[in-house]
């Protein structure tokens, strides 16, 4: 999956920049090295001198300026975040924001598996709310114990999601050393249940849309004891009240 987040530089990565930029300038313009003279030298050197004083100022800029402010929008989104409702929308953007952010790399592609079952979950479930609103009135009771389902899956998303992102940024904030290997191979696994549990609630969804579908184009009667719902409420239950090894 491709992201479009800005590149975010660490500490590190900005001081052997800063440093290679004075390195060069240094080369560049000191009477010791190549002595480049903007206005005392002839046309040549002024290019020279032109072009290596803008390409410094952009990357100085680029690397300094623009990767703070965009650290800093990112820190500020997340805290505003907090005091708002979850949302599906909210848990997808805050590990696009961690995983923009994470210099180590570690569980990027755990993390995009997820944000990849979040996006899939939001579009299904919004095909079948649409389904359910043109298959029934929203006082009948079935409309009611489908759509309460659907919305307890979601709910279940969504404390998987936190659950995850509270562990990334505890050991986000430790980094990683050898001894912190074995909980560096604990989140691995949660990251791993929690991708396979929204995989499966997808698997659900599918099969409950394709017997709305069918329903729909029968009219028969006897959707309110459907299996494809009955299921996914079980697997909810069932990834709601585990309490496994990756589980919190």
């Amino acid at each position: 999956m491709k992201r479009t987040e800005s590149k975010q530089y660490s500490v590190l990565q900005r001081i052997l920049v800063n440093a290679g930029l004075i390195l060069l300038n240094v080369l560049v313009f000191s009477n010791a090295f190549a002595g480049v003279k903007i206005l005392a030298g002839g046309a040549l050197s002024a290019v020279v001198g032109f072009v290596v004083i803008a390409f410094s100022a952009i990357v100085f800029v680029r690397v300094n300026i623009i990767g703070f402010l965009g650290r800093f929008s990112v820190r500020y989104s997340q805290k505003k975040d907090e005091g708002e409702a979850d949302t599906l929308e909210l848990c997808e953007a805050r590990l696009k924001a961690f995983a923009a952010n994470n210099d180590s790399g570690f569980f990027n592609e755990g993390i995009d598996a997820a944000i990849s079952q979040i996006e899939k979950f939001r579009l299904k479930m919004d095909a079948v709310q649409k389904a359910l609103a043109e298959l029934f009135e929203v006082t009948e009771l079935t409309y009611k114990k489908f759509s309460t389902t659907v919305s307890s899956a979601e709910a279940v998303i969504i404390g998987k999601t936190k659950a995850l992102e509270g562990r990334l940024h505890v050991l986000d904030a430790v980094g990683y050393t050898e001894n912190r290997r074995p909980l560096y191979d604990e989140l691995a696994g949660f990251i791993s249940e929690t991708v396979k549990n929204c995989d499966e609630i997808n698997l659900k969804m599918d099969k409950l849309l394709l017997e709305l579908a069918k329903f729909s184009a029968s009219g028969s009667e006897g959707l309110e004891q459907n299996s494809a719902v009955a299921e996914l409420q079980s697997l909810i239950d069932s990834v709601k009240w585990y309490r496994g090894r990756y589980s919190d």
